[in-house]
């Protein structure tokens, strides 16, 4: 597509395929950087829309499925800090000494 073409899309339909990446990713900086990369992939593709309904579901298709998949990273990927997740560095002392 032509940069003149997705920046058309945006301009009418960029405000929706924010919304839907906030609903899903629930933070407002992760849907705006989502967006983005929604409206960069369309410009990876040759893309020709018959109608403005066709243009918004393969958005919206493309948005979810973006989104989910950030998701499902974060998930894989996520860690916490020992001292969150079971007690911190009095449990470790304690383990540590009952070794003794």
């Amino acid at each position: 597509m032509k940069m003149r073409d997705v920046e058309d899309l945006y301009a009418r339909f960029g405000h929706q395929v924010y919304r839907r990446c906030k609903v899903l990713l629930k933070e407002e900086a992760a849907a705006m950087d989502m967006t983005h990369e929604v409206f960069v992939k369309t410009l990876d593709r040759p893309l020709r829309f018959v109608s403005d309904g066709q243009a918004v579901r393969w958005l919206t298709r493309v948005a979810t499925n973006l989104s989910l998949n950030e998701l499902r990273r974060r998930r894989y990927w996520r860690t916490e800090e020992l001292s969150e997740h079971t007690g911190g560095p009095a449990l470790l002392e304690h383990l540590v000494a009952d070794r003794d």
